[in-house]
């Protein structure tokens, strides 16, 4: 997989913006699946920078690439890859679970169920909100993207999650180089947008 160069950016300029008593930053090798598992129940929003990966045909096998972990507290190894089924046994609190990654809102349809994948499973596992995206995204686009909307999330005048996420859109959009829709409108909000 190529290098997402502007990930680590990202997350460490959104710990700024939250402030450290509000935030836990973890890249590279400490940004490992155990970790998330063991820690993603005490944050109201996650945000994921990272790889997306889409499994068509066993959407519960779809993705998000982390580092791999060694002997967790259980004794077992840990892949590096979160997995939509994985997702599933999470109980969470988080009232936003961002997912800065290529085609994180895709999956597979399900009678009565939607689009069953990584969206569906953060919803199951107690995300009202997800954000995600519908194709393979450009990695500086979407670090701009992301910034602007939680700048918009966070502002003195807090917009809804929907409108944060549009004013951002909007915003990059007027950037010259970011005038195509590839790079403003890959992003969806599904569920609560409040």
């Amino acid at each position: 997989l190529a290098p997402l160069p502007e990930a680590e950016r990202e997350v460490k300029t959104l710990a700024q913006l939250y402030g450290a008593a509000h935030s836990k930053v973890f890249t590279g090798a400490a940004a490992r699946e155990a970790q998330v598992k063991a820690e993603a129940a005490n944050y109201n929003i996650l945000h994921f920078a990272t790889h997306g990966i889409l499994e068509d045909a066993s959407p519960l096998y779809s993705h998000l690439l982390l580092a791999q972990s060694a002997n967790t507290d259980d004794g077992k190894d840990e892949d590096g890859l979160l997995e939509a089924r994985e997702v599933l046994k999470l109980d969470l609190r988080a009232e936003l679970v961002t997912l800065s990654a290529c085609e994180t809102a895709r999956g597979k349809l399900g009678a009565g169920e939607g689009v069953i994948g990584l969206s569906w499973a953060f919803f199951v596992a107690g995300a009202p909100a997800t954000l995600v995206s519908q194709w393979k995204v450009e990695s500086a686009s979407t670090t701009n993207l992301m910034l602007g909307f939680y700048q918009n999330l966070k502002a003195a005048n807090p917009a809804s999650k929907a409108a944060a996420l549009r004013t951002a859109a909007l915003q990059l959009m007027q950037a010259p180089a970011y005038k195509h829709p590839f790079y403003w409108a890959g992003f969806v909000l599904i569920g609560d947008g409040r």
